[in-house]
């Protein structure tokens, strides 16, 4: 379901109005609808994506290190941003029906939100 829910993220974030141009900032290759790129532009992000709410979710160990306030920094992003990645992540997650993981998933999503809000680095 992780790979599912991440997918399904990305193929909404990627499109979004608000969000969507710092996601295009990572894709690889160029795509004929710049606004509009396939998941398979993501083909190498994703899996570390996925390794990491696999390592956050299920406690799946991993060589692979993160740093969310490190690696975000640089989008340099707006308070109402986060707001809208977390309410597309939220959509994505009620499209699922593993309420076990959607919980955890959800509870996850906050604490990552307040380390964010609270961070001197991320918002420009």
């Amino acid at each position: 379901m992780i790979k599912e829910v991440v997918e399904s993220f990305y193929s909404k974030a990627v499109k979004d109005v608000i969000i969507g141009y710092h996601f295009r900032k990572i894709q690889e290759g160029t795509s004929e609808n710049v606004l509009n790129p396939d998941i398979s532009f993501f083909k190498n992000h994703i899996p570390r994506i996925v390794t990491f709410w696999k390592f956050q979710l299920l406690g799946e160990q991993t060589n692979e290190t993160f740093n969310l306030i490190n690696s975000h920094a640089p989008l340099k992003l707006r308070k109402g941003e986060l707001d809208r990645w977390l309410m597309l992540f939220h959509q994505t997650l009620d499209e699922f029906e593993n309420e076990d993981l959607k919980k955890l998933w959800q509870d996850k999503l906050s604490f990552f939100a307040q380390r964010f809000r609270a961070s001197k680095k991320i918002f420009s």
